[in-house]
C-alpha cells in the first residue's frame, strides 16, 4: 500500500490526498520511527512548516544511518 493510497475505486481521492499531504504509514511496516519523522517533516503542505534541507541533513535518522558506515 502506498502512503497516499486511500481509495481502490476513485483516483481523485488519491490525487487530493497527495495535494493536501494527507498520508499515513502502514501499521505493520518496518520503517524506523526516525525515518517516519523525517518524511513527515518533509511532506508538509505549507512550506513554512517543512523541514529545511539543512535541518533534514542533520536529522537524527541521517545520524543513525551514517554511524553504521
Amino acid at each position: 500500500q502506498y502512503p497516499f493510497k486511500h481509495s481502490d475505486s476513485d483516483p481523485m481521492v488519491d490525487i487530493k490526498s497527495i495535494v493536501h499531504c494527507d498520508y499515513s504509514f502502514p501499521s505493520n511496516d518496518d520503517v524506523p520511527l526516525e525515518a517516519k519523522d523525517l518524511i513527515s517533516r518533509m511532506l508538509q503542505f505549507s512550506q513554512k512548516d517543512r523541514i529545511s534541507v539543512e535541518d533534514a541533513l542533520h536529522h537524527v535518522w541521517f545520524k543513525d544511518i551514517t554511524e553504521d558506515w
